[in-house]
């Protein structure tokens, strides 16, 4: 699925698919966020803000294993990245299931 954003040699092409590696860590990922979301269903506390970060973070996976262009695969890393350290920030504490 091929998408190019400006002119010239600055243009971006981002180019999204699935290989053979890509196939299996895309199934895993969903299994293992569904699980995830079927776990933290039981948190109380800004569980609004809990799943947007979540969600966020589980598109910014899947964008890490399906991009084959270097620029997009940067992209979706950091854009896990953030939500990731915000849900350990914020939800991560043991202090917080006691």
């Amino acid at each position: 699925m091929p998408g190019t954003w400006g002119t010239g040699q600055g243009a971006f092409t981002l180019t999204l698919g699935v290989d053979g590696i890509a196939a299996l860590m895309v199934l895993l990922t969903g299994i293992v966020m569904f699980t995830g979301t079927i776990v933290s269903w039981s948190i109380e506390t800004d569980n609004k803000d809990f799943f947007v970060l979540y969600f966020l973070l589980l598109s910014g996976v899947f964008g890490v294993f399906v991009s084959f262009d270097l620029f997009f695969f940067f992209f979706f890393y950091e854009l896990s990245v953030l939500p990731m350290y915000l849900l350990i920030g914020n939800w991560g504490s043991s202090s917080f299931f006691s």
